[in-house]
């Protein structure tokens, strides 16, 4: 399975968590990026890809167009008691159908498997 649906973490967001305390998760999380490209994936125990598809969700008022404030918040967390690596990989845009979108996240599950 290629990578190539997965597209970079906005850079506001990555400037965000550069600008986070050293313990923070912003600090601690790899983070698929323009200018650095895919993270090494070895020892990371958990992804997180933003999904960038609402068009069934029948209380949305707006496509989605960013994650880029929940990312900020979640960067901004410290850590709890764990030691797992996590990875952000960035957004899945929406396909040409939501069954383009469902078969990429289809296929990236089963990658991730």
């Amino acid at each position: 399975m290629s990578l190539d649906f997965l597209n970079p973490v906005h850079e506001l967001a990555v400037a965000h968590a550069m600008l986070q305390p050293p313990a923070t998760l912003g600090q601690t999380i790899k983070i698929h990026t323009e200018q650095d490209g895919m993270p090494d994936l070895h020892n990371v125990d958990l992804v997180i890809i933003g999904l960038l598809e609402n068009r069934k969700d029948n209380n949305a008022l707006i496509q989605v167009k960013t994650l880029d404030h929940i990312r900020r918040k979640l960067y901004e967390l410290y850590p709890g008691n764990w030691t797992s690596t996590i990875a952000d990989l960035g957004d899945v845009f929406p396909g040409e159908t939501v069954e383009d979108t469902y078969f990429v996240v289809r296929q990236l599950t089963e990658f991730f498997s």
